[in-house]
C-alpha cells in the first residue's frame, strides 16, 4: 500500500467583486498560518486608475492544527465600495522568502499558495437579498437559545430587546432575551449562527416561537441588507424532561499521601467520573470499606473537592484535608478499595440525584 504526499501548491483561480466585497477562489481548501497582512494582497481599480487599494482584511480561516477549517473560497473586504461596471485586478503577492509561493496561505498538506497570481473582474452591484432565521434550538434547562440565519450575519446597533420568545401560554410566563452573543461585529467577523441569552432557563416540552422586530442596521448580511423583520420567524420545541439519573461510569484512587496505606491521611484522594454533566454543588460523600468500616467525607470541611469545569463538569475530585475518622468494623482505618454508597447536595442538570447502587463502577481501587 502506498501513500502519495500531495506536493501541489493551491492556485489562485477567480475573483467576483460586488460593493465593498471580493470573493476570492482557490483550487482547494486554504487556511493562514499567521493572521492577515495587507501585503498579501494587491488591489487595482483599472477604471478609476486608484492602485493599492488598502483592504480591511480577509476571511481565510486561521489553521487549526489538524487543517480541517480551511475553505476554497474567501471574502476579502475593502473600505469602500466599487463602483458597478468598474474592472479591478486582484493580485496575489510572493512573500518576501516564498521562492514563487506565498507562505502565509496554505493546503491542509501544508503547501503554500502559488504566487504572484493576479486574476480580473468587473464589479456588480451588491445583491439585496434580505438574510432570514432558518432554525433555532435551545436546550431543556439552558439558558440559551441558537439562531441560524440563510446566510452570514453581523452585528452593529443590535439589541437583545428586538428578540422574543413566546410559548402562546398567557398562564406561563415567556423567558426574555437579555444579550446576543456570538455576533460578529462586521464583515470580517459575519457567521451563519448567534446565541440569544435568555431570562431562565427553557422548560421540558415547550414550543416557543421565536420573532425578530426588526430595526435598521442591526443585523445584517456582509452586503449590508437587514436581516428581515419575521413574527414567528421560527418554531422549535425544547424537548422532554430528564428523569434519568446519573450513575458513576469510573472510580478511582489518585493519591496515596501515607505514611498508611489506608484511606484516612490528609493528602489522600480519589476521582469519581459521573455518566453527564453534573452541576457542580458541594456535596457529602458516604465511604464503605470491605470489612464494614465506614465513614463520611464533607466538602469544605475535611476535604476539597473540585469538578472539571472548564469542560464538562462530570469529574469530581476529593482530597482529604484533615486525618478522616471512620466508624471502625473489622479492622481499624478505611482500607481500599471502598465502596461510595452515597452521595447528598449532588445532582445532574435536571436535579436528578445520582443512582448509586447502580452505578457501574462505585469502587474506588488502584486503577
Amino acid at each position: 500500500t502506498y501513500t502519495y504526499q500531495d506536493t501541489s501548491a493551491p492556485v489562485f483561480l477567480s475573483i467576483s467583486v460586488a460593493g465593498n466585497l471580493i470573493t476570492v477562489t482557490f483550487s482547494e481548501p486554504v487556511c493562514r498560518l499567521a493572521a492577515w497582512v495587507d501585503a498579501d494582497w494587491n488591489i487595482n481599480n483599472i477604471s478609476s486608475g486608484t492602485v493599492n487599494i488598502v483592504e480591511s482584511g480577509d476571511t481565510i480561516p486561521i489553521c487549526t492544527a489538524a487543517r480541517d477549517n480551511a475553505a476554497s473560497t474567501a471574502t476579502i473586504v475593502m473600505p469602500t465600495n466599487v463602483t458597478p461596471g468598474a474592472f479591478l485586478e486582484v493580485t496575489l503577492n510572493e512573500t518576501v522568502l516564498g521562492a514563487g509561493t506565498n507562505t502565509s496561505i496554505i493546503d491542509v498538506s501544508s503547501n503554500a499558495a502559488a504566487a504572484p497570481q493576479a486574476r480580473q473582474a468587473t464589479a456588480t452591484a451588491p445583491e439585496t437579498v434580505a438574510p432570514t432565521v432558518t432554525s433555532a434550538s435551545g436546550a431543556v434547562g439552558a439558558l440559551s437559545v441558537t439562531v441560524n440565519f440563510s446566510e452570514p450575519v453581523y452585528c452593529t446597533l443590535a439589541t437583545a430587546a428586538s428578540w422574543t420568545l413566546s410559548d402562546n401560554n398567557t398562564a406561563t410566563t415567556d423567558p426574555t432575551v437579555t444579550a446576543i452573543t456570538g455576533c460578529g461585529a462586521g464583515q470580517l467577523t459575519a457567521d451563519g449562527s448567534i446565541g440569544l441569552t435568555t431570562s431562565f432557563g427553557l422548560p421540558a416540552d415547550t414550543t416557543y416561537n421565536l420573532s425578530w422586530l426588526t430595526g435598521a442596521n442591526q443585523i445584517q448580511d456582509v452586503a449590508g441588507n437587514d436581516l428581515a423583520t419575521c413574527n414567528p420567524c421560527t418554531t422549535f420545541v425544547t424537548g422532554a424532561a430528564d428523569f434519568t439519573p446519573p450513575t458513576m461510569i469510573d472510580a478511582r484512587l489518585t493519591n496515596n499521601a501515607g505514611p498508611s496505606s489506608d484511606f484516612v491521611e490528609a493528602g489522600d484522594a480519589f476521582s469519581v467520573t459521573f455518566s453527564e454533566k453534573m452541576n457542580a454543588a458541594a456535596t457529602t460523600i458516604s465511604i464503605q470499606d470491605q470489612d464494614g468500616t465506614t465513614a463520611t467525607i464533607t466538602c469544605g470541611t475535611n476535604a476539597t473537592c473540585s469538578w472539571n469545569t472548564a469542560t464538562t463538569t462530570t469529574v469530581l475530585t476529593v482530597t482529604l484535608t484533615s486525618a478522616l475518622v471512620p466508624n471502625l468494623g473489622t479492622t481499624p482505618g478505611m482500607q481500599i478499595p471502598f465502596n461510595i454508597t452515597a452521595f447528598t447536595g449532588v445532582t445532574d442538570t435536571s436535579s436528578n440525584p445520582p443512582n448509586v447502587l447502580g452505578s457501574s463502577d462505585r469502587l474506588v481501587d488502584y486503577e
